[in-house]
């Protein structure tokens, strides 16, 4: 097991970029269920010789092959905390963020607010796009807007999932690259 994989102590999320594999192409069906990622084994592509530094609870996921046009945030997913080795991977919502409850309270139990966690990833997230974006240009108005965003961040709703959960393995995945959240500067309107 590699160093992050149990918890991001110092709570700086990263931003990674994976592919799925021809094994864990997700379906349809797989959109209402919970997705684990099992971390037993590193994801394929360190072609770079850049070696895959982890994955932590808090850290964020982007899955390029999930955009479909619908919002800046589909592809996006946060990492809940872990069963051993086995990581549930929460949506972040579509058009703009909406945070799971317990990613919300991680940052409490953290004394920090999300936007100390999460506006600088974001911005990474947003920047790394085409066009280049930053979330004032998705949540719209001006920095006010942002403001409040922050100070009451959208939370999901529970949603009941149906069916079991759906597993993908980190080894049948392909990495991209990470944005190591140690980098990253505070985030920016």
């Amino acid at each position: 097991m590699d160093l992050r994989s149990q918890t991001n102590k110092c709570m700086k999320p990263s931003v990674h970029y994976l592919e799925f594999g021809a094994a864990s192409t997700p379906s349809s069906d797989v959109f209402g269920v919970l997705w684990q990622l099992d971390v037993s084994k590193p994801p394929a592509g360190d072609s770079d010789n850049k070696q895959w530094g982890g994955i932590a609870e808090g850290d964020l996921v982007v899955f390029p092959s999930l955009l479909t046009g619908a919002g800046e945030f589909e592809a996006v997913r946060v990492i809940g905390s872990p069963n051993e080795q086995i990581f549930p991977v929460l949506p972040l919502g579509v058009e703009y963020p909406e945070f799971p409850a317990v990613i919300v309270q991680l940052a409490e139990s953290k004394d920090l607010s999300l936007r100390q966690l999460y506006g600088a990833p974001f911005d990474a997230i947003l920047q790394d796009g085409s066009p280049k974006m930053k979330l004032l240009d998705v949540i719209g108005g001006d920095a006010a807007m942002i403001k409040e965003m922050w100070e009451n961040p959208p939370i999901q709703r529970r949603r009941k999932a149906y069916g079991d959960p759906w597993l993908i393995k980190l080894g049948d995945c392909t990495w991209i690259k990470t944005i190591d959240g140690r980098a990253l500067a505070g985030d920016e309107l």
